[in-house]
């Protein structure tokens, strides 16, 4: 960025936020840390949504010079995600979970990936997790995202949701609409990976804070991964790409299928198994109907 004045109208950060006052102090963190950011001075865009907004705290962020508040009504993070993005009128724009941080240079080296490579729409970088025991660090050293984004993506999602920056003259709104609340990142990913090009820079940008609420605990979370796989099938990707899809499809089922016999729901553990077998590859699964006939531990 050639000066300051310059950088205000480049970038947008939208955090999505319930806006519980059990997050009045993340939230105030995540945007302390976009404040601080060095040479690059972003507008920051909050988008409170559901029933459940503390007043206070809505009160408190509405004062905060440089921060653009917005209301929905719906308590719904991939909605509240879309409309941040329909808020957006700067040249690029990021997204930051109300209980993440961004490290003091995330803005600019991803500023400055996107102003030096016209031809790229979306720069992803690697961040840390940080739990009560350990921080460690989110990706790997090297991934080959500009080359074969896909095969990647099938890997492990590159693109964690405080990792990116976004071209806003080529990525728009229907990158971010969603008809669940599980994978849209993946999703997201798949998205971008289809039809636009990425670039992924190993440098740490983000820390995740990990809590012990984390939605992937829940069976809800298992069972939609399969109809995330679903919706990427629904695209004309290439037949090796398609055959992994399937295989993932599969082995996802199966997950699921083990979660229910875990919690004694025996038909849905059926339910899910015998779809993992109709998959391409899931006949590996074949040996696991014992389980399922004589009431096994999954262990056993």
């Amino acid at each position: 960025m050639s000066n300051q004045a310059e950088s205000v109208k480049t970038v947008s950060v939208i955090i999505a936020t319930a806006g519980n006052s059990n997050r009045a102090e993340s939230l105030k963190a995540a945007i302390s840390s976009i404040e601080q950011q060095e040479t690059i001075t972003a507008r920051i865009v909050v988008v409170f949504n559901g029933p459940n907004v503390s007043a206070d705290l809505f009160a408190d962020i509405s004062r905060m010079p440089g921060v653009d508040v917005k209301v929905l009504s719906t308590a719904n993070l991939p909605s509240a995600l879309n409309f941040g993005r329909q808020c957006v009128e700067t040249d690029y724009f990021c997204f930051l979970d109300d209980d993440d941080v961004y490290l003091p240079h995330a803005l600019e080296v991803r500023c400055r990936a996107l102003s030096q490579n016209v031809h790229i729409d979306v720069v992803t970088t690697n961040g840390q997790v940080k739990s009560a025991d350990a921080t460690v660090t989110l990706l790997p050293d090297e991934l080959a995202v500009e080359t074969a984004p896909m095969e990647e993506l099938l890997r492990q999602n590159w693109l964690p949701s405080c990792g990116g920056l976004y071209r806003a003259s080529t990525v728009g709104d229907e990158y971010f609409r969603r008809d669940t609340k599980y994978f849209e990142w993946t999703m997201t990913a798949f998205l971008l990976a289809f039809d636009r090009k990425v670039m992924y820079l190993n440098d740490s940008t983000f820390i995740i804070n990990e809590t012990s609420d984390s939605l992937s605990a829940s069976i809800e979370y298992l069972e939609a991964y399969p109809q995330v796989l679903n919706k990427m099938l629904e695209f004309p990707v290439k037949r090796t790409i398609r055959t992994v899809i399937r295989e993932r499809k599969s082995n996802a089922l199966h997950a699921v299928s083990v979660a229910h016999h875990e919690r004694g729901n025996n038909r849905k553990a059926w339910w899910f198994h015998l779809r993992s077998l109709m998959c391409p590859g899931g006949v590996r699964f074949f040996a696991y109907s014992r389980h399922l006939f004589f009431r096994l531990p999954v262990g056993d």
